[in-house]
């Protein structure tokens, strides 16, 4: 997607910076990358992504659409700003569902909805959280099956 990207990271006092450049990483013999350590002075936490020399066109809407589906926006310690902007959650009318189980793999917590509006594609299917982290439709192959159900009367 780009030729260069650096992540800044800090917590608690320590920040870092880690740094990979396409063009130093190709000409190395190894595969160690650029990561410089900061001391923050305050106590903040987070995460910066940079992206530069970009080699394909790609919208914001698209970067903020895929951001949304993929991360827990609506967790009160987790935010993400993008070039300054808060994301938000979007919020789907329709009938909800709680769900609430344990099982032996651990607690399963989450809804079901049931939209009262036509959906755009990529928001229609099973999206599934473990550990707030989004597992992507496409890993259940769920959009190449159809199943039409026929009652007989």
């Amino acid at each position: 997607m780009c030729d260069r990207f650096e992540i800044y990271t800090k917590s608690k006092g320590y920040g870092a910076t880690l740094i990979f450049n396409r063009q130093d990483f190709e000409t190395r013999n190894d595969w160690n990358i650029p990561l410089i350590e900061h001391q923050t002075g305050t106590e903040d936490t987070g995460t910066q992504v940079s992206l530069f020399h970009i080699k394909k066109p790609i919208s914001l809407f698209d970067i903020e659409r895929h951001l949304i589906h993929l991360f827990p926006l609506n967790d009160k310690n987790f935010s993400i700003y993008l070039n300054g902007s808060k994301l938000r959650s979007k919020f789907i009318p329709g009938e909800r569902f709680k769900i609430n189980e344990a099982t032996a793999f651990g607690q399963i917590q989450g809804e079901v909805i049931l939209s009262s509006l036509i959906l755009q594609k990529e928001s229609v299917g099973i999206g599934i959280r473990v550990k707030s982290v989004l597992i992507k439709r496409e890993t259940f192959n769920i959009e190449g099956r159809s199943i039409v159900y026929l009652s007989e009367d």
